[in-house]
């Protein structure tokens, strides 16, 4: 899925950039179990998998608005998550608990 098909799917972010990628009370609390440094990186697997039923495996899939709402929402700055590892085993964990919390 790329950048073009988010996109599409958040409505080209506008209005539903609210809607579609603001972080709950509910998502703070798993946010917060979460080092610094991987919380944008976290926050972007999940609410990409809220919004759109999949997960990305690069931050570029994504619109700059997006990241940039994700980043403001977390206290952290955008060029942070080209730190973040998706395919790494933290990655694959982020994953795992996100589709454990989805299913809950």
């Amino acid at each position: 899925m790329g950048a073009d098909d988010v996109g599409r799917r958040c409505g080209r972010c506008g209005g539903d950039l609210l809607l579609h990628w603001r972080i709950g009370f509910d998502d703070l609390a798993l946010l917060e179990a979460k080092p610094l440094s991987s919380r944008l990186g976290f926050a972007v697997q999940l609410l990409t998998c809220r919004a759109t039923g999949r997960f990305v495996r690069v931050h570029r899939e994504l619109p700059s608005a997006v990241i940039a709402y994700l980043a403001e929402q977390t206290g952290a700055r955008v060029p942070e998550l080209a730190d973040y590892d998706w395919l790494s085993r933290s990655g694959r964990r982020h994953r795992a608990e996100i589709l454990r919390v989805r299913t809950h």
